[in-house]
């Protein structure tokens, strides 16, 4: 760990992927992979340690309960060489977007993972996060470089704490150990991520 400027002790140099969301369905319920409906494209080729996502302040419609909520968390990315997908998954999204002609990034697991979505807590618990990411003008969807260490700070205690969770699913020979205890539904609707850019955030 490191001191920052006001002397608090900033954790161990960790790319974290931060971005909002505005549905829930990807990562997926069953096998938690990151892309399935190619949601945030070539953003998960970024290289990163880790991904928090958290539901923006405008959801898509039937989406509200992720409001401004953290809903899922991915440590240690495990990503296939190419973007290449399997027909299952390439007919999952053209299910949705008839058009549809390739992932625009790869689809990653990981080799822990926990899925909130409106169950997560809410980001405000995190105020130097909620602040960054909802209040200083207008922030990227995205970000996982040059982080205020006060952010960075929070977003290693929601990282240790979706560590603790008792539905955090643990990345195993290959399989995804998925936890009995898990009390999250199917998605209400399908995500429309491959259907048109957002521009609510």
């Amino acid at each position: 760990m490191t001191a920052s400027g006001d002397g608090n002790e900033v954790p161990h140099k960790m790319t974290i992927l931060v971005y909002r969301r505005t549905h829930t369905g990807d990562p997926d319920l069953e096998t938690h992979r990151f892309g399935i409906h190619d949601c945030m494209g070539r953003v998960r080729d970024w290289d990163y340690d880790a991904v928090i996502g958290i539901g923006g302040t405008h959801p898509d419609p039937g989406y509200e309960g992720i409001k401004e909520k953290i809903t899922w968390v991915g440590i240690t990315p495990i990503k296939p060489e190419t973007t290449e997908a399997g027909d299952a998954d390439v007919n999952t999204v053209k299910k949705i977007n008839p058009e549809f002609s390739g992932f625009r990034g790869r689809v990653v697991e990981f080799e822990k993972f926990v899925l909130w979505d409106e169950d997560g807590p809410e980001v405000s618990e995190y105020p130097a996060l909620y602040t960054y990411m909802f209040k200083e003008g207008h922030i990227p969807r995205a970000a996982k470089n040059i982080l205020p260490d006060c952010v960075v700070q929070e977003l290693h205690a929601i990282l240790e704490r979706a560590e603790s969770d008792a539905n955090c699913s643990i990345q195993t020979q290959g399989k995804i150990a998925l936890s009995s205890e898990s009390t999250h539904t199917e998605s209400r609707h399908q995500p429309s991520c491959v259907q048109k850019t957002r521009k609510n955030l």
